[in-house]
């Protein structure tokens, strides 16, 4: 006895039947990206907010301690020229 006599062929032949059920239980699904939405949109946006968020927190801490530090030692020697009353002819 020959192998496919004793099992059978190796592929079953798709049944017109069979095709309209599992056609039909697709369309009644919802597609995956659906069901299961994607973690990179959110995480992206999350990350921006973020990086944003520290930029303006850095800016005014940079700003808040530079301003302390001429609040402390008055004006620097030099900061007068800037103003346009200095030593310069």
């Amino acid at each position: 006895m020959s192998r496919i006599e004793k099992f059978g062929r190796r592929r079953r032949e798709p049944s017109g039947s069979g095709e309209r059920e599992k056609s039909e239980q697709k369309s009644d699904l919802p597609s995956r990206s659906q069901k299961h939405p994607s973690l990179r949109p959110r995480m992206f946006r999350l990350l921006m907010q973020t990086l944003v968020f520290l930029f303006i927190l850095l800016s005014g801490c940079l700003f808040f301690w530079g301003r302390s530090l001429f609040l402390e030692a008055g004006e620097p020697p030099g900061a007068a020229v800037w103003k346009g009353i200095g030593d310069s002819p």
